[in-house]
């Protein structure tokens, strides 16, 4: 018999909520990107994934009140994230990822 696993992978470039659909993950964060004005203008590098996370607007905003907006304080920090199936966007609903835990917070 033929193992299929390799055909699992989606073909992208980052980390999709898909990618999640076995349970919450933990990720430690190894470099951080910011593309200012660029579709995607915050590119998350994890260890434990060989595809980077590209936060949408929302957990963006979360991550600024957390940790604050210097990226570079990121590295070597770690996030939970989870596939969120509820997730919209316009119309359509095909899920999200999104952070349940966060390390380095004072309260």
């Amino acid at each position: 018999m033929a193992d299929i696993a390799d055909t699992l992978t989606g073909k992208s470039d980052q980390l999709d909520n898909v990618d999640l659909i076995a349970g919450p993950r933990d990720f430690t964060i190894s470099a951080v990107e910011v593309n200012a004005g660029g579709e995607q203008p915050l590119v998350i590098h994890l260890a434990e994934f060989p595809r980077p996370w590209k936060p949408g607007l929302t957990m963006r905003r979360i991550i600024a009140a957390a940790w604050g907006t210097e990226s570079e304080e990121y590295v070597g920090r770690r996030v939970r994230l989870y596939r969120d199936p509820a997730v919209q966007f316009g119309k359509e609903t095909p899920g999200g990822t999104r952070i349940s835990h966060m390390s380095h917070l004072s309260k």
